[in-house]
């Protein structure tokens, strides 16, 4: 009786073969070398919900963004804030598939959340900014209730969380009277990145 799969399980595993076939975040692959995985899981989603609410999470956030900082700064932080989640998440939970924009998306709310701290006093609509925040902090905490949240990849949120706010307060290094809080920031983003390569590529072997 325990080899009997129901039909559900059945799509399950198939949809999980063909993540895994199109590149999706796997530890260990990406331990053996399979570099790619670290971005082709921004451009993969589980099912149609997955992609709805990250294309309409990054529209949201990222019209803004455009205008304030430019498509290409904007763009390259996307990405960057992708790949870091991915290499943050792979390192903690190893034996998971991950996929999702949402590394990249997080990386968005890093800026904006990270606005809010540096540039509270000159922000013209702050009630906008506010509601984009909690909104979407509502339409998560539903998701996680609803939808099988207990799959979400927190560890790769977090990283393109703090991959997005560490971006930000370089490009506003200068409000910091002291710069200090700056460098800290910096070093110890810098010892988060290495620790977490060294346990990805060199601790799980």
């Amino acid at each position: 009786m325990s080899n009997i799969h129901t039909l559900a399980d059945t799509r399950v595993l198939c949809v999980a073969d063909t993540l895994i076939t199109l590149g999706a975040n796997v530890g260990s692959k990406i331990k053996n070398g399979e570099i790619h995985r670290l971005i082709l899981p921004i451009f993969l989603h589980a099912n149609i919900f997955h992609t709805f609410f990250n294309v309409f999470f990054q529209l949201r956030m990222g019209f803004t963004l455009e205008k304030n900082y430019g498509i290409l700064q904007v763009a390259i932080l996307y990405f960057v804030s992708g790949i870091y989640g991915n290499i943050l998440s792979s390192s903690v939970t190893y034996c998971t598939i991950k996929v999702g924009a949402s590394t990249s998306g997080m990386g968005l709310l890093g800026i904006v959340a990270s606005e809010l701290m540096l540039l509270w006093h000159i922000i013209r609509h702050r009630e906008r900014v506010v509601f984009n925040i909690l909104f979407f902090t509502l339409i998560s905490i539903l998701y996680y209730f609803t939808f099988n949240g207990s799959n979400i990849d927190h560890v790769g949120h977090l990283g393109g969380l703090l991959s997005g706010k560490f971006r930000n307060t370089k490009n506003h290094e200068s409000l910091f009277t002291n710069h200090v809080f700056v460098h800290i920031y910096v070093v110890m983003s810098l010892l988060l990145l290495f620790y977490i390569i060294i346990n990805l590529f060199f601790l799980l072997s």
